[in-house]
């Protein structure tokens, strides 16, 4: 898994998506939904949504459309950075590594909505343009929750 653009775990080259979010613990026999969407913290477009961001005092509006989703990840795997905190590296497909690219090559600076198991749960802002596919999710979680997090970020069928 090459890991370069892990450069500011906030979201670094990918957006290395900086979840500061305590994702609800998944249950690791099924698959948890993953969905990410465009979001603004500028006006709402028709179809939008405002939603209030988690542990954050931000609103922001978020797209219907789904980016990226379960099916465009190829594999998920607890992490820990060098203070022993643990967090969940996502390597999207090729179609998902192209999407996200895309993506964040026209998005610097603006917020992304993450979507887990259907909650917001956290907007982090585009930090660079992610070529490598690595998304990084960060938060307040045990090892426990963040290995079950990403036993159940699989591809669905």
């Amino acid at each position: 898994m090459r890991m370069n653009s892990l450069v500011a775990i906030a979201l670094a080259a990918l957006m290395t998506l900086l979840c500061s979010c305590q994702p609800s613990r998944p249950n690791p026999q099924r698959s948890v939904p993953l969905e990410i969407r465009p979001a603004s913290r500028m006006s709402c477009p028709d179809q939008w949504v405002m939603m209030d961001v988690p542990e954050s005092s931000d609103r922001i509006c978020v797209s219907p459309e789904v980016l990226l989703s379960n099916q465009d990840v190829e594999s998920a795997q607890l992490m820990q950075s060098k203070a022993g905190e643990p967090w969940v590296a996502i390597q999207l497909t090729p179609v998902g590594t192209q999407k996200f690219a895309e993506f964040t090559a026209q998005h610097i600076a603006q917020p992304v909505a993450i979507f887990i198991d259907g909650h917001l749960a956290s907007a982090p802002d585009i930090r660079s343009h992610n070529r490598d596919g690595v998304v990084v999710i960060t938060g307040r979680f045990t090892e426990a929750e963040a290995r079950d997090l990403a036993n159940s970020i699989v591809p669905t069928s």
